[in-house]
């Protein structure tokens, strides 16, 4: 079975892109402590947080479909390591509540 890749991300280079994304924007959650009384920051918070959640769901799902390919693929089981990291969208999450508490 061949899956289409293409239909996610047309190379692999967009793959790693918000691969990046999401490993980059996760640390600026901190940056928005203290601010989430101005309807701006929470705004932007939440955008940064959706546009996360998307940019997650693709990467996992790419990695789920190319390890599914080829379960002796050691690329495709590390790209799916991630899944484990989706702990970082609970963290964000976490880090959201945190933040919403301490204003």
């Amino acid at each position: 079975m061949n899956w289409n890749f293409e239909l996610i991300y047309k190379n692999k280079n967009e793959y790693q892109n918000d691969f990046n994304f999401i490993k980059t924007n996760i640390e600026k959650i901190a940056s928005f402590q203290g601010k989430l009384n101005d309807f701006k920051c929470l705004k932007s918070l939440l955008e940064l947080n959706e546009e996360i959640d998307i940019k997650l769901s693709k990467v996992f799902t790419y990695a789920n479909m190319n390890f599914d390919l080829n379960q002796k693929n050691i690329e495709a089981l590390n790209e799916l390591k991630y899944d484990a990291e989706n702990t970082v969208a609970d963290a964000l999450r976490e880090k959201i509540l945190v933040i919403g508490e301490n204003m």
